[in-house]
C-alpha cells in the first residue's frame, strides 16, 4: 500500500502530460497520416530509453561481477 501512496504523484503528473498531449494534437491542424505517426512517438522513444537503460544497468552489473573475482 506504501508503495501506492509513493508513486501516486509520479503517475498522476504522466496521466496529466498524456492527457495535455493528446489535447493539442487534437487540436492541430496536421495530415493524419503525420498525426498518427507523431501520437505514438514519444512512446517509441520511451520504450527506446527504458531498454537502453536497463541494458546499461545489467552491463554495469555484469563488469561489477566480473571484477569482484
Amino acid at each position: 500500500m506504501k508503495s501506492l501512496v509513493r508513486n501516486l504523484p509520479a503517475k498522476a503528473g504522466f496521466a496529466l502530460i498524456g492527457l495535455g498531449y493528446f489535447q493539442v494534437f487534437s487540436h492541430l491542424e496536421v495530415n493524419p497520416i503525420l498525426r498518427n505517426y507523431l501520437l505514438i512517438m514519444p512512446l517509441q522513444v520511451g520504450a527506446v530509453a527504458y531498454v537502453a537503460y536497463t541494458y546499461w544497468q545489467r552491463q554495469k552489473e555484469i563488469r561489477g561481477s566480473a571484477m569482484r573475482r
